[in-house]
């Protein structure tokens, strides 16, 4: 509770120091280091908490009118504390080395100040057990992102990402608001607390009836629209390539959790109808295929990060909804699978997709080069850089024995579960998801192959990639703890899946016994996978040991005919992507711009790749709409300040009036 406390204010006390020195150095050493510290103060109460089923609470006697804050971690806490203070902390070592490049441009202070109250919110929203406190660390969190995603303000393109993300944003607190302004005493144990009689900090207010469908539609949309539920998450495709690189770290892999850890209380707290399950189940895969499917379109490498992770995201919720569905149909074991895979795929999307922002982020940072099509032989060039986004690349793609690969193998049990049951109303949603599971792994291998294909592999493709050069060692050293990582957390896939038992133990009686028979089945598949992996790096060493001392000759192994291939005959992400973009572009719109050849002697043709957002579209045309029917209220804005001290009365007497009745 103390260290938890010190976290906290670490957080907050780094913020504003690092504001105090004009040094760009010394406040960039002083906002990084504070960050480390408090995530490294946080994980201890929080990896407790893991092993400790009752975990701990921390209450705040704040004077009137706030009442009571409360602070709190349970095991459902702890899961996604964890993972998000180890990357935060990650994230601001690689912070520093990303950002030593802007001395001399802008102060040091701000962007460290706006990262260390990222920090602070989001340990707040995920350890929150008031509906105020709740509220004002998820607004916290909006604004302080806000901030960071428009580091960059001198470019149009990130300032109209920043507003786009400001919009969705508020669009998604509204329904939060509403939901914490509900007068009843269902707050507390949809928050986790630990004490069922804790007064809402809204307390007085008569307690009234809410619908559970009430309280779970404005969780949906209030939660969903930060956790990129397709069409709600506009944002992410805008946001993410906008943000400095370690900042899209962060948002991707852990802010993102922070929707979903909201709709997973919700779903533990109240008993949920088989609707809620189905509607989770189609939006889940709505999100992942319709992310997934954007991926393949585009040109820009963080851009295609961006749309997956709406992909993993719906991973996640289609997670939910079979846990939900097993709620609803008195199936404890597929509740318990189901929300125990959603939570597996959190923590392990959170390492690999950090680590391909991060290492997208170095790419950029030695070429200064956004399109892939323009890159190109970067591995030679940055071996670190490059081995680290292929463990992460493959990792994504649920490659055994990594840990993306046992996440998907803990959804794909719990839904062949669900479809073998004797419940009927369980096998059509389970096939369902299983089928969307497939499709969106071989589409997910599709892109990230071509995105490493192209960026790393071949030979350089214009003047930037010829000169890109390794990242320093403070962004190189946080790249290769989270590759370390990827494997590691597919190694130890079945303890992470038994701690995610424990930790919905009490929300699901025996979750921890029920799930046993499907984590010996992953240790069982780990072990497999890892001993043919490790029998195949024993075959690799030993024909390296065999040829050694040898006259071995290499040669290109494909010249398309050519004496003197150069690397325009080289595939482009854009053609190697382009038969599965186009069976998807009902979805996500034209795949690109095509010129083609005219005349007997063209002199040029070519495709570029760049996928329309239709939902980002859909949205500005509704906004657009609205905007021009709200130009009729210009009027009452008359200039005049006697006119709005007559407004100002008018509501005075509406408040009192309603009061009386």
């Amino acid at each position: 509770m103390i260290l938890f406390a010190c976290c906290l204010a670490t957080f907050l006390l780094g913020a504003l120091a690092a504001l105090l020195p004009r040094s760009y150095r010394a406040a960039s050493a002083i906002g990084a280091g504070a960050s480390v510290l408090g995530c490294l103060l946080g994980l201890i109460p929080a990896a407790r908490a893991l092993v400790e089923p009752q975990g701990w609470a921390l209450t705040l006697a704040w004077p009137p009118p706030f009442g009571l804050g409360s602070f709190a971690i349970d095991g459902v806490s702890a899961m996604f504390l964890v993972p998000a203070l180890a990357l935060i902390g990650l994230a601001a070592v690689y912070g520093r080395g990303y950002l030593a490049d802007q001395e001399g441009r802008r102060r040091a202070g701000p962007p460290w100040f706006f990262y260390n109250i990222l920090a602070a919110a989001i340990t707040g929203v995920f350890t929150a057990r008031d509906p105020l406190l709740l509220l004002l660390c998820w607004e916290a969190m909006a604004l302080s992102s806000y901030f960071l995603i428009c580091l960059e303000d001198a470019d149009g393109a990130v300032r109209r990402a920043g507003r786009i993300y400001l919009v969705a944003s508020n669009l998604g607190a509204a329904f939060l608001l509403v939901l914490c302004l509900l007068p009843g005493a269902a707050w507390p144990p949809v928050l986790g607390a630990a004490d069922a009689g804790l007064a809402s900090s809204l307390g007085g207010m008569t307690p009234v009836a809410i619908p559970a469908g009430a309280i779970f539609l404005l969780a949906l949309v209030g939660f969903g629209s930060k956790a990129g539920l397709a069409p709600l998450g506009v944002w992410l495709p805008e946001a993410h390539p906008a943000a400095p690189s370690h900042v899209s770290a962060v948002l991707s892999g852990v802010m993102i959790k922070t929707g979903v850890y909201g709709i997973l209380r919700v779903l533990l707290a109240l008993p949920p109808q088989p609707w809620w399950g189905w509607t989770l189940l189609t939006l889940g895969g709505a999100t992942a295929v319709l992310g997934v499917a954007g991926a393949l379109g585009q040109s820009e490498l963080k851009r295609l990060l961006a749309w997956s992770s709406m992909e993993n995201a719906g991973l996640m919720l289609l997670g939910l909804g079979l846990g939900a569905l097993g709620r609803a149909f008195d199936e404890p074991v597929v509740a318990a699978l189901g929300f125990g895979a959603a939570l597996v795929h959190m923590v392990n999307h959170g390492v690999f997709k950090s680590l391909l922002f991060l290492g997208a982020g170095s790419v950029l940072h030695a070429t200064g080069e956004r399109r892939m099509d323009r890159l190109g032989g970067v591995l030679g060039r940055m071996p670190v850089t490059g081995a680290t986004f292929l463990a992460a690349a493959l990792g994504i793609c649920g490659l055994p024995p990594l840990g993306g690969f046992a996440s998907e193998l803990v959804l794909g049990l719990c839904a062949l579960k669900g479809l073998l049951l004797p419940q009927p109303g369980l096998d059509i949603p389970s096939l369902a998801a299983l089928a969307a599971l497939i499709l969106c792994a071989g589409m997910a291998a599709a892109a990230f192959s071509g995105a490493f294909g192209v960026v790393f592999l071949g030979a350089p493709r214009g003047e930037t990639a010829q000169h890109a050069h390794e990242s320093p060692r403070a962004m190189r050293a946080p790249m290769l703890i989270l590759a370390a990582l990827v494997p590691l957390l597919g190694i130890l896939a079945p303890l992470v899946l038994r701690a995610a038992l424990r930790a919905l133990a009490p929300a699901i009686p025996g979750a921890e016994a029920l799930g046993a028979p499907t984590v010996e089945a992953l240790t069982t598949a780990t072990l497999v996978f890892g001993l043919l992996f490790a029998l195949l790096g024993g075959l690799l060493l030993l024909r390296r040991a065999l040829l050694r001392g040898r006259d071995v000759r290499t040669g290109p192994t494909w010249d398309c005919g050519y004496a003197a291939p150069t690397a325009r005959i080289q595939y482009t992400y854009s053609s190697f992507t382009q038969p599965l973009a186009e069976m998807f572009h009902a979805l996500t719109g034209p795949t690109g711009v095509l010129t083609r050849p005219w005349g007997l002697f063209p002199a040029r043709a070519g495709h570029v790749a760049e996928s329309e957002d239709r939902m980002l579209n859909g949205f500005l045309a509704l906004f657009g709409f609205i905007d021009a029917k709200l130009e009729a209220l210009h009027r009452l804005q008359q200039g005049q300040v006697h006119v709005y001290v007559l407004y100002i009365a008018a509501t005075l007497v509406a408040l009192l009036a309603w009061g009386l009745w």
